[in-house]
C-alpha cells in the first residue's frame, strides 16, 4: 500500500518512508523544482520555503535514497533501506506531491515526468497526513 507512512522516534521525529514511497517525493520534487525554479517566489509559494533550502533538502533525500538503495542491494536489514524525513520537513515533502499533480493537464504527461500516476501521489499525500495528524494526537496524549 502506497500511503502507509509511519512516524517514527529517530534522533529527531520522522516521517519514514519505503524506497519507491521516497523515490516518488524525490521525482515529485525534483520536477515542481524544475518547472518552477526560475521563479524564487514561485518556489515559496507552491512549497513554503526558499529555493536553496528546498534545493539543500532535495541533495540531502537523493543522497538518503542512493543509501537506502545500495542498503537493499546489498540486503541488508529492511530497516537501512527506509528513507527518514524529519518531521519539520513534511510540509516541503507533503505539498511537493500536491503541488506535483497540478503541474501538468494529463495523468500520461505527469507519468512520464514523475514515473508515478497521480492518484500514487495524492495517496502518498494523504499517507503523510494521516501520519503526522496521528503523531499529534500520540504526543498530545
Amino acid at each position: 500500500m502506497i500511503s502507509h507512512v509511519r512516524v517514527v522516534q529517530a534522533e529527531v521525529p520522522s516521517l519514514q518512508f519505503v524506497l519507491g514511497q521516497a523515490r516518488l517525493v524525490g521525482s515529485a520534487l525534483s520536477f515542481v523544482m524544475s518547472t518552477v525554479a526560475t521563479n524564487p517566489s514561485t518556489v515559496e509559494l507552491l512549497l513554503g520555503a526558499e529555493p536553496a533550502a528546498v534545493r539543500a533538502f532535495e541533495d540531502r533525500l537523493t543522497e538518503d535514497i542512493s543509501a537506502a538503495q545500495r542498503a537493499h542491494d546489498a540486503r541488508q536489514s529492511r530497516e537501512a533501506s527506509r528513507v527518514r524525513v524529519p518531521l519539520a520537513q513534511a510540509h516541503l515533502v507533503y505539498t511537493a506531491l500536491v503541488v506535483s499533480t497540478h503541474l501538468t493537464p494529463s495523468e500520461e504527461e505527469y507519468n512520464i515526468q514523475v514515473g508515478a500516476f497521480k492518484e500514487n501521489a495524492l495517496e502518498l499525500a494523504a499517507g503523510i497526513r494521516s501520519a503526522y495528524e496521528s503523531h499529534g494526537t500520540d504526543s498530545a496524549t
